[in-house]
């Protein structure tokens, strides 16, 4: 009774404008292409002073990237921004940045564990393999972008103004 699931796009939500204090995606907008609008939304969506995190993937100083990824088989689905055109969206739309942050050098840590994880025991029944088929491959695929730099984890947190 606390909590109501709603579905909607991304780049016109079904809600009122400053309906919320925090607005939080985690690997969403790699599937996006109009990331302007996605950043506007998001904005429109927020009280002022609200608080938008985001936990993203973005695009590395290599290309072409390795496929299969988690968000993605090829790459026409795949719509990867740098660092510096996400955070520049995310200041046109009226955040301002209080963290930005790559973390991609954890994120080389935690594929680099999850290829290493102990087999022979059953799965966790609550793994990432619920969300992502093909986990190994993608994973594996996952940690070698990270390695040559052709994605990068990126961590926001954006005040809206």
């Amino acid at each position: 009774d606390r909590v109501t699931i709603r579905r909607g796009d991304a780049l016109a939500l079904p809600f009122e404008p400053e309906s919320f204090d925090l607005v939080w995606t985690q690997h969403a907008q790699m599937n996006i292409v109009d990331k302007a609008t996605w950043y506007r939304e998001a904005r429109r969506m927020l009280k002022p002073g609200g608080t938008f995190a985001q936990w993203d993937v973005a695009a590395g100083s290599v290309e072409p990237i390795h496929f299969p990824v988690p968000w993605a088989d090829n790459a026409a689905i795949s719509h990867l921004a740098t660092p510096d055109e996400l955070r520049r969206h995310g200041e046109a739309a009226g955040f301002q940045v209080e963290l930005w942050q790559d973390r991609s050098q954890d994120a080389v840590a935690f594929f680099e564990r999850l290829a290493t994880a102990p087999a022979g025991g059953p799965p966790s029944p609550l793994g990432l393999q619920l969300v992502v088929p093909e986990l190994a491959t993608k994973a594996a695929n996952m940690r070698h972008n990270l390695r040559e730099d052709r994605v990068r984890l990126i961590l926001g947190v954006l005040r809206a103004t």
